[in-house]
């Protein structure tokens, strides 16, 4: 949400993925298969500023046979930079 007196802004974005263990797509036979995964990011913009925040965990062999391994993954990272002049 701009701030547009002050310079600021903050984005936030949600996602969700899934595709189960057997699918197959002519248009994208490259694609990884039986995983469902939540997203979250963040980005944060000031005059000097910039930060961006990422949180997304995923769960393997959706869709796949019971006696298959399950595994959860989790991942989150955080970038920035800061400008020292204006």
């Amino acid at each position: 949400m701009p701030a547009p007196e002050s310079g600021r802004s903050l984005t936030m974005g949600l996602g969700y993925e899934r595709i189960e263990q057997f699918h197959f797509s002519l248009a994208n036979p490259g694609l990884p298969t039986g995983g469902e995964t939540f997203r979250l990011t963040g980005d944060y913009t000031a005059e000097r500023l910039m930060l961006s925040l990422y949180a997304e965990t995923q769960q393997t062999n959706i869709g796949g046979l019971p006696e298959w391994q399950t595994d959860r993954i989790d991942q989150a990272g955080l970038d920035g930079n800061c400008a020292l002049r204006p």
